[in-house]
């Protein structure tokens, strides 16, 4: 049923619509390929990361660093993982995992042979343990005139080894979340329109309830933002270009926060991620989208 804005409601009360869900599927050839890149990227990563923090002058910045460095893993495992084409967050998890703790290895061996001004390699762990133990008598740096040994300095590492694990595995983990795969044509789907900025809902769980439902006029209530605000809703529509089967519907309340120096960030609330529509639907909403535009 077409209503006077031009968007069809498709209305099903036994068969609400539902959202994409990955397939989990997994060929063995994209572990071998993810592994690969895996490997060489984490390698990359750990020597920039071991010669920075071995030469900074600020020895704060080491926290962003050892930060940035979990994260840019968990990054490259889960952009690998993309390319590789792994529809399956578990495994992502374990890989980010694997990667997490790979890095910290990685990363303490070279950061030994900056250490040694580049005269020794030290791979095997029992030996890296046994260095790490004699380095932490005297320490190794100091902040504020003030060096770390003993117990503290272990405390530090065991703090940057879990937050480079951790970063690493919510990396990869979260990559593809919000990403769709049509398993016909085998593609990731990339083909989107985002509508322009729709007024602010006034309740994310009620527009989330009407749009299972199939009543989808509820976006053209909420009509196009006449003036720029910090608060809107954000729709945008996605399908397979390849075969023109799948169609996808995703909306999002936003709010544009000004912090007190002036930066602004933007904190986005998913009200329906991925949801699963026809032709009709996709069609409706969109030729609604460019003539409000």
């Amino acid at each position: 049923m077409k209503n006077t804005f031009g968007i069809i409601n498709k209305i099903d009360k036994d068969n609400p619509y539902k959202c994409y869900k990955h397939s989990k599927y997994v060929n063995p050839s994209s572990i071998f390929i993810l592994l690969l890149m895996g490997i060489a990227g984490t390698l990359i990563l750990s020597a920039i990361y071991s010669y920075a923090i071995h030469h900074l002058p600020l020895k704060p910045l080491n926290i962003i660093c050892t930060v940035l460095f979990g994260y840019l893993t968990g990054l490259f495992i889960g952009i690998s993982g993309k390319i590789a084409k792994i529809r399956n967050p578990i495994i992502l998890t374990i890989i980010g995992v694997v990667f997490g703790l790979f890095a910290v290895y990685s990363s303490w061996v070279i950061w030994l042979f900056e250490l040694s001004q580049r005269q020794e390699w030290i791979f095997d762990l029992s030996a890296i343990f046994h260095t790490m133990q004699t380095i932490s008598v005297n320490g190794v740096w100091s902040a504020n005139s003030y060096t770390p040994t003993g117990f503290l300095l272990y405390i530090i590492w065991f703090v940057e080894a879990t937050a480079i694990l951790g970063t690493c595995v919510y990396a990869s983990s979260t990559f593809i979340k919000k990403d769709a795969f049509c398993e016909k044509c085998n593609v990731w789907i990339d083909t989107k329109y985002v509508l322009p900025n729709l007024n602010h809902t006034s309740s994310n769980d009620k527009l989330r309830n009407l749009l299972h439902q199939g009543q989808f006029s509820a976006l053209s209530d909420l009509e196009v933002q006449n003036q720029p605000s910090n608060l809107f809703t954000m729709v945008e529509l996605s399908k397979c270009s390849k075969c023109n089967e799948i169609y996808l519907l995703t909306v999002k309340a936003v709010e544009i926060i000004k912090s007190s120096n002036g930066n602004f960030s933007r904190d986005e609330t998913t009200i329906v991620q991925n949801m699963i529509i026809d032709d009709e639907i996709y069609d409706s909403i969109k030729s609604w989208g460019e003539k409000r535009a």
